[in-house]
Order: structure tokens, then sequence, then C-alpha cells
């Protein structure tokens, strides 16, 4: 080096295990690529530690969420066991604020929306039915029961085309509401007039449910509507 020249400051290397670590990590690689890489070790090493600091933070969470789901079902299971209505009511109402983003907290606003209905506030069950389907995929079984919610609701109102659109729905599908919509479906039809498609639900039952306690009743039915 002449005088005046600057000199250029080496590359600061990683000590003790981390570079222990990397040198290991890149043994197998050829010198010309190995070479740079070594230059910047440190930005290498700093990329690793956030990796793993990142996947123990996640691994932090889905500890945490999975107590708060504890938590959750341990308060629904609470509020489901008290014998007064309207204290399981008011329960179930807190398992909802409480916790949720809960998986708990789904079931217990489904739960709250039929003890609502059951106690007649059909306009808040209705509301709530609402909320539980937004909560829950179409092809969920917990969405499909909230649709029948509101349905009954239609139906005890006199709106039995609304039910009937309503019992529509879980009769299409293969979630195991089917057979019950569709006696459901088949009542609300024949009280429209709708003979036909009274039929159409009373004999697609028969035939997923062929072996079903209700076959003398179905049968009746379908005897009264031809």
């Amino acid at each position: 080096m002449t005088n005046g020249e600057k000199q250029e400051p080496a590359p600061i290397q990683p000590t003790g295990t981390a570079s222990e670590f990397l040198e290991e990590l890149l043994s197998g690689l050829p010198e010309w690529l190995k070479e740079p890489l070594m230059e910047y070790s440190r930005q290498i090493v700093a990329g690793i530690v956030i990796l793993l600091l990142a996947v123990a933070l996640w691994s932090g969470y889905s500890t945490y969420d999975r107590n708060q789901e504890n938590m959750a079902a341990t308060a629904l299971g609470a509020a489901l066991e008290k014998g007064d209505p309207a204290a399981r009511a008011s329960a179930l109402k807190e398992v909802v604020r409480s916790h949720s983003r809960s998986e708990a907290a789904r079931h217990a606003l489904l739960l709250l929306a039929a003890a609502e209905r059951d106690a007649g506030m059909t306009d808040e069950a209705k509301k709530l039915f609402s909320q539980a389907r937004a909560r829950y995929g179409k092809d969920s079984i917990c969405f499909q029961s909230a649709v029948m919610g509101e349905a009954y609701i239609d139906e005890q109102a006199g709106d039995n085309k609304s039910a009937a659109k309503g019992f529509q729905i879980p009769a299409d599908k293969e979630l195991g509401l089917e057979a019950i919509a569709l006696l459901d479906l088949a009542r609300v039809q024949a009280e429209l007039g709708n003979k036909d498609q009274a039929l159409s639900a009373y004999n697609r039952f028969l035939a997923l449910k062929p072996g079903s306690k209700s076959l003398d009743f179905v049968r009746y039915q379908i005897m009264k509507l031809s």
C-alpha cells in the first residue's frame, strides 16, 4: 500500500458459533460462489436469525391461539350447563362478546339465536341468525343451520315464500340437514298450494331416507297431495 491510498476495510466476519454455522452451511458450495457469500456473512446470519425469530413468534402465537380457543370452549360449555334460559342466554352473549374471534363464539352465536327465537324474541333471533351466516362459509353446516333458523322464523310469521327459499338452500346441500329441510320445504310448499313442489320434496326425502320412521307420515302426505 502506498502513502495516500485508502485501504479497503476487511469484511466483518461473524465469530464463534454463527461463523462456524455459516461455514458449515456454505461448505458444499464451489469457491467462486462461496467467497462472495462469505463477504456478506453478517447479513446472511442476520437473515437466518430473523427467520428463526419469525418461526418462534409464530409458534408462540399458535400456542396463544390454542389457549384462547380452549378458554372459549370452556366458557361455552359452562353456558350450556345453565338450566335457566335467561341465564344461559346471558352466558352465551358473554362468550360471543369476550371470545369473538373463536370458533366457540361462532357456535355460541348460533345457539343464542335459537334461544332468542324460542323465547319469542324473533326480531333479535333473526338478526343473530344473519350474523351467524356472515361468520360461516356457505358449505358449512352451521351456515345451513342459520339459514334454517331464519326460515322457521319466516314460517312462524306467515311468510311461507321466504321460508320455502330458506329451506331450499339446505335441502340442496349434502351436509346432514337435507332430510329435515326437505320435510320443511314440502310442508311450506303445500301451504302455498304448490303441490308439485311439495310432492317433489317428499319424494326426494323418500329416496334419501327409505327406512325413515317418518315413512308412513310422508306417504300419507303424498297421498293427500296426489
